[in-house]
């Protein structure tokens, strides 16, 4: 009879259940190691996974963050109505300039190019926004009927030979009253 120890235990057996015994304690043997083996690997998975799940966290932080500062600085009501108040007034005054592109363009792109069809492409070369936006607010307003029907009519409209009596005087006077807004006072 031999004596094996397995698991702390001594066992008395004979030659053949001692080789059956050193069999089954070699294929545990094996078993523990593919056990140990897979957890390893199991273990490297799980934390590559960690570093992927860390890095879309990071990025989903990074979004949200994004997305918190977009929403803060959206307009309010207010200035979403003053934006397209201004914008208005941008494309009328630009198409007093004649046939100006507007769609699509910032601000500054039609005053540009209300300021490009007027004066040239050298009139602007080179300059600023602001200077460009001068121009094309002291051009508009040359441009504009309504404001030029305030301009003080010219001497020779109020000639002695154009005015013989005062009734005459007061019907051209508002003849040309009525007719200021068409922006051709001399013919009024």
């Amino acid at each position: 009879m031999l004596k094996i120890v397995v698991d702390g235990i001594t066992i008395e057996t004979t030659e053949q259940g001692a080789d059956a015994l050193r069999k089954l304690q070699s294929q545990l043997a094996g078993v523990k190691d593919a056990v140990s083996q897979s957890d390893a690997a199991h273990a490297v998975e799980i934390a590559a996974k960690d570093k992927i799940i860390a890095s879309k966290d990071a990025e989903l932080g990074t979004k949200d963050a994004e997305i918190a500062k977009l929403t803060d600085s959206k307009p309010s009501d207010v200035q979403l109505d003053a934006l397209a108040m201004e914008r208005a007034a941008v494309i009328t005054k630009a198409k007093t300039f004649g046939d100006v592109k507007t769609e699509g363009m910032t601000n500054a792109e039609i005053r540009k190019a209300a300021v490009t069809l007027q004066f040239g492409d050298e009139k602007i070369k080179d300059k600023s926004d602001d200077y460009v936006q001068a121009l094309f607010d002291n051009a508009a307003d040359k441009h504009d009927p309504v404001a030029n029907s305030f301009v003080t009519p010219t001497h020779d409209q109020f000639t002695q030979a154009n005015v013989t009596d005062s009734e005459k005087a007061f019907n051209d006077m508002a003849a040309r009253t009525a007719n200021a807004w068409q922006g051709d006072i001399k013919n009024a």
